[in-house]
């Protein structure tokens, strides 16, 4: 796992140490292709790393309104927005591709970011990095 998060701009800053420590907190799981990892409009409950495979974020649902938001390939992440905010999910996830997540669940997320303040640090700052991403996207659209 740690080799994994390695490879994950939101912990490619971080000491090996950290790393190892951060490791604790996820779990592996595995999906097939088209399995739904979370809808929109559901609870946060979890923060995932992609190890292999791809995910696909939808907004919109599943009907003729819905769009493609992204595709995620391994070392992307996804879902921490969430956790951090303590909102519902504003897009769906969906397997693109079958493969493997490190997956943290939100009593080991909060844990986490209690007791490792720099890894916390790291994940609030590129949560503002995707908030002003996503503002700028969004007025470039108009």
């Amino acid at each position: 796992m740690k080799e994994a998060l390695a490879r994950v701009a939101l912990f490619e800053r971080l000491s090996a140490e950290h790393r190892a420590a951060l490791g604790h907190y996820f779990s592996r799981a595995s999906y097939r292709t088209g399995a739904r990892i979370f809808e929109e409009g559901d609870e946060a409950d979890a923060f995932y790393v992609i190890l292999s495979g791809q995910v696909q974020i939808i907004k919109g649902g599943t009907g003729a309104d819905s769009r493609i938001v992204a595709i995620l390939s391994p070392g992307d992440f996804f879902g921490e927005m969430g956790l951090v905010e303590e909102a519902p999910r504003l897009a769906a996830a969906y397997m693109l591709s079958s493969g493997d997540l490190a997956v943290m669940a939100k009593p080991a997320f909060d844990a986490m970011m209690e007791e490792h303040p720099l890894i916390a640090m790291s994940i609030r700052t590129e949560i503002m990095r995707r908030h002003s991403k996503n503002i700028k996207g969004t007025l470039d659209e108009r």
